[in-house]
């Protein structure tokens, strides 16, 4: 009893304590509708101490050359190497905030904040354009 105690207690104090680093992960972006996965994303954090994501693999045949399913300046160009999400800030353990996003379907930006889930296997992203209360939230999976 006391070992499961004690099991109990240090996984629940590494749960609240852990902190996350977005540098050099790569995730999975999933696409809404249809839930199958669209790009790899790679986070890198800048000499200004912000975050960018860019596009480290297009996972959709079809894009792999030039973006056809994209809208804006984003229709017909390369997406391998392109910034999608730029300006992250690194506010308090997993969370991250003040950043932009750019929806490569519509080529619209919107604001983004980000948290990194408790088992650090999942990537909350909430855009939206004025208020996050009005937005959309979109749940990426870490790549191996």
């Amino acid at each position: 009893m006391k070992k499961a105690l004690i099991f109990t207690f240090t996984t629940l104090v590494t749960t609240f304590t852990w902190s996350a680093d977005l540098n050099g992960t790569k995730w999975k972006a999933i696409n809404d509708k249809t839930g199958k996965p669209l790009n790899i994303i790679q986070f890198s954090k800048g000499k200004d101490g912000t975050y960018s994501g860019r596009v480290a693999e297009v996972l959709q045949t079809q894009n792999v050359n030039s973006c056809v399913t994209c809208g804006g300046e984003l229709k017909g160009k390369k997406l391998q190497g392109v910034a999608l999400i730029k300006n992250l800030k690194h506010i308090s353990n997993n969370t991250f905030e003040g950043g932009s996003v750019i929806d490569p379907d519509s080529g619209r930006t919107y604001q983004l904040n980000v948290e990194i889930m408790p088992d650090g296997q999942k990537l909350k992203l909430r855009g939206y354009l004025l208020n996050p209360l009005l937005g959309g939230t979109q749940i990426w999976i870490r790549a191996e």
